[in-house]
């Protein structure tokens, strides 16, 4: 590809997370194929500060260079738009927050030949763009539904005005096409990818020699209650629980809480695991989780029998699925985990992040 092409990449995540999202695989392989990569962390706020304890890298505003995503620029200001949980605050505050993508720094940014915006905040500063950089390809990649993130309701609003604008719609599950039928056109489904490399290397085991081992990555709509549940049903299985809330209420014999980890030290954890867990709580617009989840691919290439409520567990035949409402059939599903063949288990339709990526910028260069 040229050497002149430019992406930018505008996200609520930062280069400097442990957390290794999609749009940050995306972002290191658009730079990876020869793109001046800028990525724009948005969605973060000095009153978040007051609000919740921060992640160390959302402290405050600053740019830098990095070797795997190119310009960074994360942009912390007094305030951003967040749901307020109550109606008439959200309706109170809303012409204040409408304003909050016309501040936003873009100067110094150079003109992109694609613009790639994340599911989120990101959302309100297309139109702006649009503006400003009227040539580019402007990629939406919906990393999840905002009415499962539980944004402030003018995000919504948001997405919709700004579908007229985009070039790609791409969804990491089937069923979200269903989302943007009015844009089927321009709307595809892409896959995550997988760094094959990193889960291909020989990394020796974490955990004691004959134990047996469950793993559960990230916090999104956490169900710690069915973690307890499995921890009193199956006492010889040990538990690892990663993300920042992933947490029970108190403590239990066989679970490990490792809190917020890097993406490379979780690795062997799942290459090793006897089980993966998805104990998502009941929400039903996440039925798309079963092939969007990261955990779940990742779960999926180990060869991992995965437990997970039945609407995340559609399409994928290694997922013995539970009622999220019933504590026996959760015990039943875990128990199948025990006695699955892991042999049975199909890889070959999981993408590397470079053919993923590859498919993202496909006809628009």
């Amino acid at each position: 590809m040229s050497s002149n092409l430019v992406a930018l990449v505008v996200t609520s995540h930062t280069a400097r997370t442990k957390r290794k999202t999609s749009i940050l695989f995306f972002t290191e392989y658009l730079k990876k194929m020869g793109f001046s990569t800028w990525l724009l962390s948005v969605g973060h706020s000095k009153l978040q500060q007051l609000i919740k304890c921060p992640r160390e890298d959302y402290f405050s505003s600053y740019e830098e260079e990095s070797e795997a995503y190119g310009n960074n620029r994360v942009w912390v200001p007094l305030i951003h738009p967040f749901n307020l949980k109550v109606s008439f605050l959200n309706r109170i505050l809303e012409p204040l927050f409408s304003v909050y993508a016309h501040f936003c720094p873009l100067k110094g940014i150079v003109e992109p030949n694609v613009i790639l915006i994340e599911s989120g905040v990101p959302v309100l500063l297309v139109r702006r763009l649009h503006k400003k950089f009227p040539k580019s390809k402007i990629i939406y990649s919906v990393s999840d539904r905002l009415s499962t993130l539980g944004v402030h309701p003018m995000l919504l609003k948001a997405e919709k005005n700004m579908l007229p604008l985009l070039s790609k719609i791409r969804v990491p599950a089937k069923v979200m096409l269903e989302d943007y039928s009015d844009f089927g056109d321009i709307a595809e489904y892409i896959p995550h990818g997988l760094d094959k490399e990193s889960f291909d290397k020989g990394e020796p085991s974490p955990y004691k020699e004959g134990s047996l081992n469950a793993i559960s990555i990230g916090d999104m709509l956490f169900d710690s209650e069915t973690i307890e549940i499995f921890s009193k049903s199956f006492p010889d299985v040990v538990i690892h629980l990663f993300g920042k809330n992933a947490k029970l209420g108190k403590p239990f014999s066989n679970v490990v809480e490792h809190g917020e980890t890097s993406f490379e030290k979780i690795i062997p954890y799942v290459q090793h695991a006897d089980i993966g867990l998805a104990p998502y709580m009941d929400e039903r617009s996440a039925n798309y989780l079963s092939q969007s989840s990261l955990k779940m691919i990742q779960y999926t290439y180990c060869k991992l029998p995965i437990v997970a409520p039945n609407f995340a567990a559609s399409g994928r035949d290694n997922v013995c699925g539970y009622d999220c409402h019933n504590n026996e059939s959760k015990i039943a599903a875990f128990r199948q985990t025990l006695d699955f063949d892991r042999s049975t288990i199909n890889v070959s339709n999981i993408l590397t992040w470079k053919e993923a990526t590859e498919k993202l910028i496909d006809g628009l260069m």
